[in-house]
């Protein structure tokens, strides 16, 4: 920019240019400079998508451990009376010194339904 009003201005007083062509070319100029800022930081945001969105497809491809489709249904004539469990302790093998859950005990009725969710 310092370079196309230094020369724009030695044009003005060799009397090739007038200051108004001067200051539309700038102004032009900036209005292209601008759009080429905005063009790299679209572009930008379209290669962070891209690699975020292979990384999400990575993810939904994988095949989990768990078995999370269900198991094998027991037929209800088999189910002949309730499930307790008592003093149940669980920690996550990642971090086995603290416990997520300590002396839990629980009922589950014949025909009834319990999610434990967390």
């Amino acid at each position: 920019m310092a370079l196309i009003i230094w020369c724009g201005t030695n044009l003005v007083f060799a009397g090739e240019l007038s200051i108004g062509d001067i200051s539309a070319f700038l102004l032009y100029m900036m209005q292209l400079v601008i759009n080429f800022a905005v063009l790299a930081l679209v572009l930008g945001n379209v290669s962070k998508i891209a690699g975020a969105s292979s990384r999400v497809i990575t993810m939904m491809q994988k095949i989990p451990g768990v078995n999370s489709r269900g198991g094998i249904t027991i037929p209800e004539s088999e189910i002949i009376g309730e499930i307790e469990l008592k003093n149940i302790r669980f920690s996550y093998p990642t971090t086995t010194d603290v416990l997520v859950a300590k002396d839990i005990s629980l009922k589950v009725e014949k025909n009834k339904v319990l999610a434990l969710v967390g």
